[in-house]
């Protein structure tokens, strides 16, 4: 069988001498770029910068006769087969190396850290999984935190505290926040609903098209240190009953004097605005639940499942009211 590979692009780096040159990639070493040439430049989309990606390069210098090595070039350690190793010398010589995107430019990506010398071809780009970026603690969340959100999503949408386009979700580890996009639709949600900000970049990392009410989510992750999720949903009958001007927490229940000091309401705001950030934020200082005048009910917690267990307790608690109405 016959397999051709296609080189993709090669590497502008620095790094001019093989043998002066590092054998792994270390933190000091200098950015290198990656050119694609112009046939395969298409591929590049949707790359992002921060993100870690895999690169498979095509070790020119490599010898292709070779099958047993000293790892490292260390003569004292006995030989080993080379797929044991690390080595670059094997009978094809394909270099794996895990990096960061620093740039994305018209031609190609910078990247960091990357030990292979100028003019090494390149001959694949892959994203690293989830859960490897995890490790690397770069912007991706593990996976399990998309499940997450889209399991809690469509209960809210089963018990219809979600409908239609309306409410978002997040969760935040460490200084990353994952956040549902704007007009998807909760009970089918897919990786593509979703955008990350980086809150030391205080910016957007990833995705496109954030909720509308993201600032609100980011204030209350910023005022509320204890808050690791954040469920945003318009429950149709605590709607109801404050549109008909009555009280929730009269009612002579333990379950009311539960959540009585942990709950709030706001005067109303414009959707999506500064001032309501603003003031959801502040009111997570102190208060766990938040109700919006005319709009809908807010709730942050340590876990999402948390949040929407409160979430459906006081939507409960709603329909217990009316129905004494």
């Amino acid at each position: 069988m016959k397999a051709d590979i296609q080189f993709i692009g090669k590497i502008f780096s620095p790094l001019k001498d093989l043998i002066a040159s590092p054998r792994q990639a270390t933190p000091n070493l200098p950015p290198a770029k990656v050119v694609i040439f112009p046939d395969y430049r298409d591929g590049l989309e949707k790359l992002f910068k921060g993100q870690k990606v895999f690169l498979l390069t095509w070790l020119h210098l490599a010898e292709r006769d070779c099958l047993k090595v000293h790892p490292g070039g260390d003569r004292s350690v006995p030989l080993h087969g080379v797929f044991a190793t690390r080595s670059p010398h094997r009978p094809n010589p394909i270099g794996l190396h895990k990096v960061d995107i620093l740039k994305l430019e018209e031609d190609g990506i910078i990247v960091h850290p990357l030990e292979a010398i100028d003019g090494t071809y390149v001959v694949d780009i892959k994203p690293c999984l989830a859960e490897q970026d995890y490790q690397g603690k770069t912007i991706f969340f593990p996976s399990i935190y998309f499940s997450q959100i889209q399991k809690i999503a469509f209960w809210a949408w089963q018990k219809e505290l979600l409908s239609g386009f309306n409410g978002n979700i997040s969760v935040r580890l460490e200084e990353r926040v994952l956040i549902t996009n704007s007009k998807t639709f909760k009970a089918e949600l897919d990786f593509k609903d979703f955008s990350v900000f980086d809150l030391q970049k205080k910016e957007f990392i990833a995705g496109d098209n954030p909720s509308s009410e993201f600032k609100m989510h980011l204030s209350i992750y910023e005022n509320q240190p204890k808050a690791r999720a954040v469920l945003h949903t318009h429950p149709p009958c605590l709607n109801n009953l404050f549109l008909q001007g009555k009280e929730l927490l009269d009612l002579s229940l333990l379950e009311t004097k539960f959540i009585f000091p942990r709950f709030t309401k706001l005067s109303e705001y414009e959707p999506g605005s500064l001032e309501l950030a603003q003031a959801v934020g502040e009111a997570s200082k102190k208060y766990q639940i938040i109700y919006l005048a005319k709009h809908g009910l807010v709730v942050w917690g340590s876990e999402l499942t948390e949040t929407f267990a409160l979430s459906e307790e006081i939507e409960s608690l709603a329909k217990i009211k009316l129905f004494l109405a």
